[in-house]
């Protein structure tokens, strides 16, 4: 059960190191994350268990001209996402246009520029079509775009999706792993006479 909690606390260490949580200062030994006090600029008078003054000035500020701060040793960064997608209907007749709708996020401390996405169907697990587009214009930091693509499904079968954002890797990002998506639910395409 100790291995498991310090197991437990390293993984919460690192996950803070790589999003770069600011505010957090680690306890010396331990190797504990704890919070920091918000600084109101004054002077607290308090020291930590090192002796040394807590509101000590830090020569070496990560912070960039924007006011964001980022980890020590790295620049601010912008991280991709998809945060949803699905058809409509759900359950389309054979033949019947299907809004396909992906909602992208920016999660990062920058702003994206032009990106590209990729969309591949699968129908009954096999490759049906895959597509790349590129968007008109980038995300902001902490935007989110909905995109809807209009496909028309032939044959009756089920159909689901696999999104793919940056799908060369051309934009560097805080967490690459979280640039795919699989639709939640399937599109279920019966033919009219089902």
């Amino acid at each position: 059960m100790h291995t498991m909690k310090k197991a437990v606390i390293l993984i919460l260490v690192l996950a803070m190191m790589v999003i770069g949580i600011s505010g957090c200062k680690q306890d010396n030994g331990t190797g504990v994350v704890i919070p920091s006090e918000p600084s109101d600029g004054a002077d607290s008078g308090t020291t930590d268990d090192t002796g040394t003054d807590d509101d000590a000035d830090d020569s070496d500020d990560t912070s960039d001209d924007t006011g964001d701060t980022a980890p020590p040793g790295e620049k601010t960064k912008i991280d991709l996402t998809v945060s949803d997608s699905y058809f409509s209907p759900a359950f389309p007749d054979e033949g019947e246009d299907v809004t396909f709708k992906i909602i992208f996020k920016n999660q990062g401390t920058e702003d994206s520029g032009r990106f590209d996405y990729q969309v591949k169907l699968y129908k009954d697990s096999s490759v049906w079509k895959t597509d790349t587009y590129s968007t008109d214009s980038g995300l902001k930091r902490g935007e989110e775009e909905k995109i809807e693509t209009m496909y028309v499904f032939s044959d009756s079968g089920t159909y689901y999706a696999e999104i793919f954002v940056d799908p060369d890797n051309e934009i560097p990002e805080l967490i690459e792993t979280n640039n795919y998506k699989r639709t939640k639910s399937d599109a279920v395409v019966s033919s009219p006479s089902d």
